[in-house]
This record gives C-alpha cells, structure tokens and sequence, in this order.
C-alpha cells in the first residue's frame, strides 16, 4: 500500500493564499499500526510506504480528532526522507464549535484554527534525493482512551471435597473505551497500567486541623500520600479493529480444563486470639500457574473476576478481582471461607531473657475436621507492638515483610499445634 504525494507549491503568495483549501492526495492505510494503551491516554505508532514521484512532495497523512498537536513526530528509519514540516488541516465540510482547537506550525508558536478546521489531516512537507518508495514513521498521543480487564472461571469439581480432583476454565478480555475520529485496523495492542496501593489515603484530607503548608510538620499530621504504582505492559494477542466512538472487546486468555490445587490459608488479621472459642475459617484457593497453556509466556492484567460452579455458568459462586500476574506466576481463585479447617492462636506466655531481652511465646491451634491431609498457608504477624525477631518455631517457616510464613500439610482428622517464639526488648527512658 502507499501514500499519493502531491507536488509542493514553493510560490510564497500562492502558498499562503492556499494554505487551507488545496486538494490532498488520498492517504492509505498504513503498513503497520502499534498501539500502546493507558489510563486516559493512547501512544500511536503508524509505519507509511510512501511513493514519492519528485524530490519535494506533500504528504496527506490522516490523524485523529483527539492527537495531542505538540506530540507529533515525524521520522524515516533509514534516513532517506528528510522532514521539513508539517501542519493540521481538515478534509470535512463541517464546521467545528467551540472550544477552540489548536495547531502547532513547526517552528512557530501554537495558534488557535480557523473556525470550521477539523484536525484530522496532516499534510507533511518532506524532500527525496531519488524519486521512489519509502518508509515513514508517524507517531502521536491522544487522549480520550481507556482499558478494563475482566475474568471469568468455571469450577469443575466437588467445592467443599478437599480429595476431589477440579479443574478451571478460563477466560479473559481487555475491553477499550475510546473516542476520536479514525479508525485503526490491524494494530498490534498492548496495554498499560499497575495496582494502586491498598491501605493508603488519598492525601485529601486535612481534617480539624489549621495547617501551616509551608511547615515540614505539617506533613506528620497529613494523611500518608499513595506511592506511585509499578506499570506493567500487557500484549494482547493477535491484531485488532479499532472504531472510533465504540467499545472493542479483544480476548486475552481462553484455557480449558487447567488442572488446579487446593490451598488453605489465612492472614494474621483474620486469626483470633481467644482461647475459649473454636477458632476462625480458613480460606480455600484453588491455584494454577500462568504457564504457556494458559496465556503464552504472557503477563496478565488487573481485572475483575466472575466465578461461575460448573461448566454451564448457571450458578455464580462470588465475585472478585485478579491483581497482576505475572509470567509462570501462580494465580489464586479465592473459593471462601470453610468451616471444616479453624485456625486460632493462644498466648503462651512471656518470660525475661538475658541483656534486657523478653520472649513471647505462642501457639497456633490449626484444627482440621476433613478425612483427608490438606495444605495451608499461614501468614503471622506476632501481636508484638515493639521490634521482633524469631527465636524458635517448632515447624520450618519464612519470613517476608515482617511477616512468619507457614506453609505445611495437615493430616486428615487431627488438631496440628505451631509454636514459635519471638523475642523483643523494652524502649529505654
């Protein structure tokens, strides 16, 4: 495919008196289209075959409604096409409202357009040293564009029988949400965001008191400001058909029939410290791996989830959310709380240790209520206000953030008892 080129008029007078109303040449497609895709914005990368028939032509290239002007760029990757400006025009006949629209000359200031010019033209000066076929690279932001990732499983199996083999059916979309008026056919897509934090405010707040902004004190009584989240790039697989003013649906992972495995686990939170009562639910997850069956090698995104029991997706079982997965990692389906596996934790007592050191002991009464040995996972944080570190455990564990990791089996029909000890020290006056 290429682009029509036109000769370009040198005649000063001429040229600033047909600035906005000489025909363009009819622009292709391109030969390639990448898209990268955030929150609120798009990167667009279009790779032109352009046939120049003299050494100084005009482009007609398309571009969208929605391009940020000062983002264009313009490039020949072999350097035969030398760029010597470019300028937004319109080829529609109807006029454009208010607010005003801006164009950027190059090498001149930004200036408001003409009222009826539609930017969703960009004629392109370029010179040649020989006539023939070349390659150019147009690239621009725009705005006005979004992405939301959603999921849905399908449990095959017996949910509450630990010794029943399951299964996972699994699919995933990325649905765009965009404005603009070109469309993009055969694009290659990829799309980009990260978590937000959890457990952070949004610093928003100043609450009863009057602060003094300008104070470095002022920042201890403010709420804590969510750190940046890590962006991630998501590929979506194939190429894709992008119309302007429509939603697209483009699939990320379809995988049947995954086999998956039970785990049992909990967090310190959740895990009471009362020695009268009978103990909390442990969760059940079901886990598989992000392995070239399920997505190719592929990361997948953030998302929404649907868990569906059986095949026929006639019952949903809850509803949840997927965070970042990467490569090979391990996925977990959150499939709720069960009451045949309580957990809880009794204090066992402090005691003084040498050089001004104290130890905390205490146990974790897992008790599990099923006839077949199961795997947990608990994840314990001492109820210790001051600085800790682990003296003893009575089962192998890891710690991470501060956090005891346990990972075990237990039997089928037995109470397991973990013991660990930390030890602390008293702040001095």
């Amino acid at each position: 495919m290429s682009v029509s080129c036109r000769n370009s008029i040198r005649a000063g007078g001429l040229l600033a008196l047909m600035m906005g109303t000489v025909a363009s040449g009819l622009a292709q497609d391109p030969v390639e289209v990448d898209l990268v895709i955030g929150r609120g914005w798009a990167c667009v990368t279009e790779t032109y075959r352009v046939e120049c028939k003299r050494t100084e032509t005009t482009l007609d290239l398309p571009i969208d409604d929605d391009a940020v002007s000062s983002s264009v760029s313009l490039r020949s990757p072999r350097r035969e096409v030398d760029v010597h400006g470019w300028r937004l025009a319109s080829s529609r006949s109807h006029r454009v409202e208010p607010p005003t629209i801006l164009t950027l000359i190059p090498g001149d200031s930004i200036r408001p357009a003409a009222q009826g010019e539609a930017r969703d033209r960009l004629l392109v000066d370029v010179s040649v040293r020989t006539p023939g076929t070349f390659d150019l690279v147009l690239s621009y932001l725009m705005t006005n564009w979004n992405w939301e990732a959603s999921y849905q499983m399908s449990v095959r199996g017996e949910i509450r029988n630990p010794a029943s083999p399951i299964s996972i059916d699994l699919e995933g979309w990325v649905e765009l949400n965009r404005m603009g008026s070109r469309s993009f056919l055969n694009a290659q897509v990829q799309v980009v965001g990260g978590e937000t934090s959890e457990g952070v405010g949004a610093n928003d707040q100043l609450g009863i008191l009057n602060l003094d902004p300008f104070s470095p004190l002022s920042d201890l009584w403010r709420p804590e400001v969510a750190p940046p989240a890590l962006e991630h790039a998501y590929p979506i697989p194939g190429v894709s058909t992008l119309l302007p003013g429509r939603k697209s649906l483009m699939q990320l992972v379809s995988a049947r029939r995954v086999t998956g495995q039970r785990l049992y686990g909990i967090t310190a939170p959740d895990i009471p410290s009362d020695i009268r009562g009978p103990g909390s639910p442990m969760t059940q997850y079901l886990l598989f791996r992000n392995d070239r069956a399920i997505a190719q090698g592929r990361s997948l995104p953030p998302g929404r989830s649907v868990i569906y029991l059986g095949a026929l997706r006639s019952s949903i079982h809850q509803e949840g959310r997927i965070r970042h997965v990467a490569s090979d990692a391990e996925i977990r389906v959150d499939m709720g709380p069960t009451q045949d596996l309580l957990i809880k934790r009794i204090s066992l007592g402090d005691i003084q240790s040498a050089a001004g050191y104290y130890e905390a002991r205490w146990a974790l009464r897992i008790d599990n209520t099923f006839p077949v040995p199961v795997e947990v996972e608990v994840n314990e944080e001492p109820p210790v206000a001051l600085a800790w570190t682990v003296s003893g455990s009575t089962e192998s564990y890891a710690l991470e953030n501060q956090r005891i990791l346990y990972r075990m089996t237990i039997p089928g029909k037995y109470m397991e008892s973990v013991e660990y000890t930390v030890r602390y020290r008293l702040p001095e006056l």
